[in-house]
């Protein structure tokens, strides 16, 4: 069974939290000064597999190295 707590770690950024919302699922991404989300349109966590979850959140974090810098 997936939890969120377990995609960030696999993922293993400290800045990175995973949260549920109705109907989707988010990352959140805060290092004190930068702030960003991302949405997954999936209702339940075990929807996608482990490594489809760390996928979305590399995703996400190389999408804010492009933003960020």
């Amino acid at each position: 069974m997936l939890t969120a707590k377990k995609i960030i770690k696999a993922i293993g950024n400290p800045y990175l939290n995973l949260y549920r919302g109705k109907g989707y699922q988010y990352f959140t991404y805060y290092d004190g000064s930068y702030y960003e989300t991302y949405s997954v349109y999936i209702n339940r966590i075990n929807d996608y597999s482990l490594d489809q979850w760390v996928a979305e959140g590399e995703d996400f974090l190389n999408k804010i190295k492009t933003e960020k810098y």
